[in-house]
């Protein structure tokens, strides 16, 4: 049987070690929240254990834990590393180079200024349109390379010289669809000069794809000219024809109209088919187009009168682009190109080049 007494002995005894066990950890080493004992790595260290007098309610002060990694030559995340993730040389910044580093340590890797143009492209080919262009020098993961270039591509029949060697669609296939091409020549006065000049050039490409039988040729006059009317409607002078018909029937076009208005956009209501008729008579499946060529800008006298957007609804419904050489682009035929998918060009500025260029395009010969 155990007496009271003994009782009361192993207590004190257990007191005691309690006691002892507090005394050797208060002042002895600790370390911060979460980091095992002993962990000595980078900037992390132990710190000491501060208690009351009663050897209780102990602080660990001094102890130094993980933090964010930073440029101070320090392994402040006490993984071994040194300023790992940030520059290679944040302590002595140099003059940025293209190596995938933050050479200047302003934060950016590789931002080397833009300063030169450039051109990977063959000799040549940069002179010529087509979407062949020049490009900036830039960086990317420590390599230079010339940055948003236009290259040549392989020649389509788009309308576009993509090679860029000066030809467009020049050697894209032989087989061509059907084409019917009408010619719409505003024959007032003024136009008396150029249209000896339309008419060489026509005449000249007629010749020259004369022999693709696949292309048909159809003359409307708008004006026309005959000089004995004050209104004067569009007509059609020939209708399509091989070369040699149409270049008879250019032949004997002239200038001099007597109209207060070109009656341009009624010509092509009347070819597409949106008002009245001209009596075309357009080849089954072929693809269609129209050149007009004045010196004026788009006009109608029949009423109600068309405008460039109502003109140009129509036709592009009738699947009929509409490519215009004229001395005012930009006012009405600009909008009657746009809407139908054709172009405009200036009737005064390489005239000769363009037209051989739109044949060149629609016929990819």
């Amino acid at each position: 049987m155990i007496r009271y007494p003994v009782i009361l002995g192993l207590l004190l005894i257990a007191g005691c070690r309690d006691a002892e066990k507090l005394r050797q950890i208060c002042g002895e080493p600790c370390w911060a929240s979460g980091a095992p004992a002993g962990w000595e790595t980078g900037t992390c260290h132990s710190g000491i254990m501060i208690c009351d007098d009663l050897g209780q309610n102990g602080i660990c002060v001094g102890a130094q834990g993980r933090e964010t990694e930073v440029c101070d030559n320090l392994d402040n995340n006490c993984d071994g590393r040194v300023d790992e993730g940030l520059s290679d040389c944040c302590l002595q910044p140099i003059p940025e180079t293209c190596n995938n580093r933050d050479d200047d340590c302003n934060g950016v890797v590789d931002d080397i200024p833009i300063t030169e143009f450039c051109y990977e492209g063959p000799e040549g080919t940069l002179s010529y349109g087509g979407g062949c262009h020049p490009g900036v020098r830039a960086c990317s993961k420590g390599r230079m390379f010339c940055k948003n270039q236009g290259l040549p591509r392989a020649e389509t029949c788009d309308g576009v010289d993509n090679d860029c060697n000066g030809k467009v669609d020049d050697g894209v296939g032989t087989a061509i669809t059907a084409f019917d091409l009408v010619f719409v020549i505003d024959a007032s006065g003024s136009m008396t000069d150029d249209i000896n000049i339309i008419r060489n050039r026509v005449q000249n490409f007629a010749g020259r794809y004369g022999a693709l039988t696949k292309i048909r040729w159809a003359l409307v006059t708008a004006p026309d000219h005959n000089y004995g009317l004050f209104l004067e409607n569009p007509r059609l002078v020939q209708n399509f024809t091989d070369a040699a018909g149409f270049t008879a029937a250019i032949s004997s076009t002239e200038g001099g109209g007597g109209s207060p208005l070109e009656p341009t956009l009624d010509a092509l209501d009347m070819i597409c088919a949106t008002r009245g008729s001209l009596g075309l008579t357009w080849t089954p499946g072929a693809q269609r187009r129209i050149v007009v060529f004045s010196d004026e800008t788009p006009q109608s006298w029949t009423y109600p009168y068309s405008t460039p957007s109502s003109t140009a609804t129509g036709c592009k419904s009738a699947s009929i682009p509409v490519y215009i050489f004229t001395e005012l682009p930009d006012q009405g035929w600009e909008q009657v190109a746009q809407i139908t998918g054709g172009r405009t060009a200036d009737i005064r500025i390489d005239f000769g080049p363009r037209l051989d260029d739109l044949i060149s395009e629609i016929t990819c010969q």
